[in-house]
């Protein structure tokens, strides 16, 4: 089943201000999210959805509240999320690191008590739209073990850069740093029985999609041969452990690789 783009943000608008938000507000999440769906990004889109309703639901998002400025040194300034929904708090901290990078050359805003900001590369094309150069991070939940470890006691931490092109067509990196994002076990695991995925290190296609505002962003994998290291190999709980081979070092498998361009 395909849904329209317009559909589909209108529903997401339509859900979040029935669960709290201002119109204005309602309609600029929806957009996030549908943007992310359409880019490929499921796992920070349709799929992220209804995690965030049930967080609303349970009052740890307030989508009332919006970040503020609670420290400023001249070209870097600290921001307090108060625990209001991730994506627009972020979205008005970049915008705000643009306007400081056009005053001083370089703007760095830190912002905290937040709530999940879903797709990192979001923020980095925003600041290319606006004719910076965006690095972006976070930190997150332990949800990976350390080199050699069992138990997951560090975050799958983001990291994000882009550069803009005078075109539009920037260029951009988001990825996890581990070998494997969270967010594209996820949906391989939950795709893999419509599109024949197998999750034995093979890699699944994602395709190359067409934003709504004529933007392409593609996703291009290597086929990966079967590695011989998953009985080393612990990830998150509710994930397929076989996906995760920790020892990289010696392993002849062609592991997948995804480049965003």
């Amino acid at each position: 089943m395909r849904v329209q783009y317009d559909v589909m943000v209108q529903e997401f608008a339509r859900v979040l201000e029935k669960k709290g938000f201002t119109h204005e507000d309602a309609e600029n999440a929806a957009i996030i999210f549908a943007q992310n769906s359409l880019a490929g990004v499921y796992s920070h889109g349709l799929n992220r959805f209804p995690r965030v309703v049930s967080y609303l639901e349970k009052g740890e998002i307030d989508p009332n509240a919006r970040a503020t400025c609670e420290m400023k040194m001249g070209a870097i300034e600290r921001w307090d999320g108060h625990r209001g929904f991730g994506p627009l708090n972020a979205k008005r901290a970049m915008d705000r690191a643009c306007e400081l990078a056009k005053e001083n050359g370089i703007g760095c805003v830190a912002l905290g008590n937040n709530n999940h900001w879903m797709r990192g590369g979001t923020y980095g094309w925003l600041a290319a739209d606006h004719g910076c150069i965006g690095i972006c991070w976070s930190n997150t939940m332990p949800n990976m073990p350390a080199w050699g470890g069992l138990n997951r006691k560090i975050g799958n931490n983001p990291l994000i850069m882009a550069v803009p092109r005078s075109n539009g067509e920037h260029a951009m990196i988001d990825c996890a740093v581990s070998q494997f994002s969270y967010g594209k076990i996820e949906d391989c695991l939950s795709i893999r029985k419509l599109r024949n995925c197998t999750v034995n290190h093979r890699m699944f296609t994602i395709g190359t999609r067409h934003c709504h505002d004529q933007r392409v962003v593609s996703y291009f994998t290597v086929q990966a041969a079967p590695c011989r290291h998953v009985r080393h190999c612990v990830g998150p709980a509710d994930t397929d452990t076989s996906m995760i081979c920790c020892e990289p070092s010696i392993c002849t498998a062609s592991h997948p690789v995804v480049i965003v361009s």
